[in-house]
């Protein structure tokens, strides 16, 4: 069994879009429901919770300092869109 990454402190709606990406089979599905199924809001917030669980998994797979450059830009260019 794969451990899982816990995120806490998630609104109720961020744990909707949360399992909502989970219940997704392949990045075709992710890239559908980021461009088509989520208004401006929830897709900027599902952008940010991706980022997360791939700090999360990376973190947790003692990669994190081989990615926090790209994490950092990537939640930068995030934080800068909500501005």
């Amino acid at each position: 069994m794969k451990n899982k990454i816990i995120i806490d402190g998630l609104t109720p709606r961020q744990a909707e879009i949360c399992d909502v990406l989970w219940n997704c089979s392949s990045v075709d599905e992710v890239r559908y429901l980021l461009d088509y199924a989520l208004d401006e809001e929830d897709k900027l917030a599902a952008l940010t919770l991706i980022e997360i669980i791939h700090m999360e998994a990376a973190e947790r797979d003692g990669e994190l300092e081989a990615i926090a450059p790209l994490v950092n830009r990537m939640l930068t260019d995030v934080i800068n869109k909500v501005k």
